[in-house]
């Protein structure tokens, strides 16, 4: 069995290197996007005693990074575990569950260059 797969990445390189304000703001709102995702499905991973550390969880963008943390002292005792009590990893359970959407926002903002 072959299988040959064909690109036009040339034609793609091409058009993505003539619109660097595009991908600029297109990065941009990507980022911003996959930040904002990320925290809402961390926050519905996130146990709930007083909500607390579900209010907690914050996203910070800067230029073209973005950054999703919880800013309770005890976040990661909650998500990692000790000796006494096993982890609930909301944070990254929370990253897994939003890859498939943020794979999506990504394609539709490229296409939408293109």
């Amino acid at each position: 069995m072959k299988i040959n797969i064909t690109s036009n990445i040339s034609t793609i390189s091409t058009k993505l290197m003539a619109k660097p304000t595009l991908i600029n703001s297109a990065l941009k709102r990507v980022i911003r996007k996959s930040a904002l995702l990320v925290e809402r499905h961390a926050k519905m991973r996130s146990p709930v005693d007083t909500g607390r550390l579900r209010s907690s969880i914050r996203t910070m963008i800067n230029e073209l990074t973005a950054t999703v943390n919880p800013t309770v002292d005890y976040a990661i005792f909650v998500h990692d575990g000790t000796r006494n009590m096993s982890g609930r990893p909301f944070m990254s359970q929370g990253v897994k569950d939003a890859t498939d959407e943020i794979r999506a926002v990504f394609n539709r903002e490229i296409k939408g260059i293109l």
